[in-house]
């Protein structure tokens, strides 16, 4: 391991601890905060599909089925 001029080898070793340490927990932070998000637009986007849904459902059931295979 390279040692800057005048620095023990423990000092060196020290330093790259703390920085992995800092380097670990920032990137965790970082993965928890997507998570989050990701875990809010999920929630967001399945109570659409499911609006969609029960439109869909509710529209199509007027009409009572005619002229829809006609649409493939």
């Amino acid at each position: 391991m390279y040692c800057r001029p005048g620095e023990k080898p423990a000092e060196s070793w020290a330093q790259l601890r703390k920085q992995l340490r800092e380097f670990t927990l920032n990137t965790q932070r970082q993965l928890e905060q997507e998570r989050t998000k990701l875990l809010s637009e999920n929630e967001v986007l399945k109570e659409q599909l499911r609006e969609s849904q029960d439109y869909i459902d509710s529209h199509l059931a007027r009409y009572g089925g005619w002229g829809i295979t006609g649409l493939h």
